[in-house]
């Protein structure tokens, strides 16, 4: 199946989703904050980033901001991401849909 990068700082919430991931196939690694995340990426490329939008370090966005810019990161560009936050109402600018 897919390798999937789960990317947030709450440890039980990255916990719980390798479980179901790895349940249904998945090769799972994770990363405790955005800059993790980076370096996780340069040394396993997975097919879909799962990452929370608020941490500390460096947030979901951040990454990948970094991560769409970097030259080095061609080879990856088919790769899928996506994004969640527990705190989507404290966001500038009010509520994503």
């Amino acid at each position: 199946m897919g390798r999937i990068l789960v990317v947030d700082d709450e440890p039980d919430l990255r916990f719980v989703l390798r479980r179901v991931l790895m349940r249904a196939g998945h090769e799972v690694v994770e990363a405790g904050d955005g800059a993790a995340a980076l370096a996780a990426v340069s040394a396993w490329l997975p097919d879909l980033v799962v990452t929370d939008m608020m941490m500390p370090v460096m947030g979901g966005a951040a990454t990948s901001m970094v991560l769409g810019q970097a030259s080095t990161w061609r080879a990856w560009d088919s790769a899928y991401w996506a994004w969640w936050s527990a705190s989507l109402w404290g966001w500038p600018g009010g509520r994503m849909s």
